[in-house]
């Protein structure tokens, strides 16, 4: 995967680290979810800014930088980035913060963004379609 011209390297968090990551993420996110109580996936895209950014706030005021550095550092264990000719481990917390200070915020969150897809894309696929599927919005059997 490439992020701002850097080659990345993400492998799935196993499936204890995986239930601890999503339990840990699951505490900070389960109080901005609550915030758009009433919306539908559908309507959620055209959701009031009023809610979007209570929800936002919600979701910020419930992360600690402590959930932030385990959530780094799980999918920092199972990451490398292309250094030269080899790979860099970004499992160590020093050389991870000396990459990202580089590249800067927005690939870091891009990073993460793209491990959660690696190690939790199968399940919040499945998630949607028993969403779809409950709302009547499933597309029609064949």
């Amino acid at each position: 995967m490439t992020i701002g011209g850097n080659v990345y390297r993400l492998d799935k968090l196993g499936y204890r680290r995986a239930r601890a990551v999503l339990v840990r993420v699951a505490k900070v996110v389960a109080p901005a979810l609550g915030q758009l109580e009433g919306l539908s996936l559908k309507s959620l895209a055209s959701a009031d800014v009023g809610k979007a950014g209570a929800a936002l706030a919600a979701g910020i005021e419930h992360l600690t930088d402590e959930d932030l550095e385990f959530v780094t550092q799980a999918f920092g264990d199972v990451s490398s980035i292309r250094m030269g000719d080899g790979w860099a481990s970004l499992a160590d917390e020093a050389k991870r913060g000396v990459y990202f200070d580089r590249a800067g915020l927005a690939e870091y969150f891009a990073w993460l963004r793209h491990a959660f897809e690696v190690t939790y894309g199968d399940f919040f696929a499945e998630l949607r379609a028993a969403a779809k599927s409950k709302s009547g919005d499933a597309a029609p059997a064949r």
